[in-house]
């Protein structure tokens, strides 16, 4: 019994150890660098979403290999935070078209430091020496129709409020929900 229980410790200590070995490449993912320029093409396809991503400018970016495949990850830290801060992610072929627009909304203050993946897009950001991974805020389906809708939310904002506040709730998860909705146009 004694070398049986010993063989099963030295496999177990084995596989815990691959486990960790293959979390720890997951985390690998890519080093976004500093600043970033957009081509000609992609420049074109953002503003094609939206035309106040006519002076968009990655703050970082990263170039994603895998299996023979790239990608051109472009990221904005931007807008006003409190708990979490957004950023916009677009994610372009080789040819410069639009493979996914999204937001991430990660933790308030942090840094993206890292892409862990591009399709579910995942980004590392860093805080206080903690490695913080978030995911888009939306599917890789509907992403664009979604940003199109957030780019437009400041200008819609104050009629969901005066709407929220004409129905007399006081719950603010409502207006809160009625955002969503402007955003995602639907009515859950």
């Amino acid at each position: 019994m004694g070398v049986r229980h010993h063989t099963m410790r030295y496999v177990l200590i084995i596989v815990l150890l691959f486990a960790c070995l293959v979390v720890v490449f997951r985390m690998r993912g890519v080093a976004l660098r500093s600043g970033g320029v957009l081509s000609a093409v992609e420049r074109e396809n953002v503003v094609a979403i939206h035309p106040d991503f006519a002076r968009w400018e990655p703050s970082q970016s990263a170039q994603w290999v895998r299996h023979g495949v790239t990608r051109h990850v472009c990221i904005q830290g931007g807008g006003i935070g409190s708990l979490t801060m957004p950023y916009a992610v677009f994610v372009f072929d080789t040819e410069g078209g639009v493979i996914e627009a999204n937001i991430i909304n990660a933790p308030n203050p942090s840094t993206p430091k890292r892409v862990i993946s591009v399709s579910p897009l995942r980004v590392a950001f860093e805080r206080d020496s903690r490695t913080v991974v978030c995911s888009g805020e939306f599917s890789e389906s509907t992403g664009i129709h979604d940003i199109r809708n957030y780019m437009d939310l400041p200008r819609r904002l104050p009629d969901i409020e005066a709407s929220w506040r004409r129905s007399g709730s006081t719950n603010f998860e409502v207006l809160m929900q009625a955002i969503r909705s402007a955003i995602t146009n639907s009515q859950k």
